[in-house]
């Protein structure tokens, strides 16, 4: 058994995919570190080189094929990346026989109480946001809630 986690930025994927995967013994994967790793570069370099966001998520979901292709991933966790459930990664998650697709979610408040910033090479940075610059990712947040979900996907 697979079970897929997506969702926004910050929802939490990463935190409860680990814990998760810890209580059921079984492997973790995080797509957007396993890009990184598989394309030598961190998201953003990626996402720069590509012209359009599907060409970006073409690279991605070939890391994700890369997971899937392992002897390690027959049980495991993943946790997607924002765009899991969009075009090219979407055809892999639902061709994955045995698995649970599961979208997270929560209040934009909360959401953004727990937004990281990150450098070109995926480093965290410390970034105090205006209250101007607050509304502008809630409502960025309100709009990508929107699009993250698929018809055959659980709700949590």
């Amino acid at each position: 058994m697979r079970i897929f986690l997506a969702g926004v930025s910050c929802v939490g994927k990463t935190a409860i995919g680990a814990r998760l995967a810890e209580l059921l013994r079984i492997r973790f994967f995080d797509v957007d570190v396993e890009t990184e790793h598989l394309c030598g570069m961190s998201i953003e370099r990626l996402r720069n080189r590509h012209l359009t966001s599907h060409g970006f998520r073409l690279a991605v979901s070939q890391a994700l094929q890369h997971v899937l292709s392992r002897e390690d991933s027959c049980h495991c966790v993943i946790a997607l990346p924002p765009s899991g459930l969009l075009s090219a990664l979407w055809k892999v998650v639902s061709k994955t026989r045995d698995a649970t697709t599961v979208v997270l979610s929560d209040t934009p408040e909360n959401i953004l109480r727990r937004i990281t910033f990150y450098d070109v090479e995926s480093r965290p940075l410390q970034k105090k946001l205006t209250i101007h610059e607050k509304g502008l990712y809630l409502q960025e947040i309100k709009e990508t809630s929107l699009t993250t979900t698929a018809p055959s996907a659980e709700r949590m």
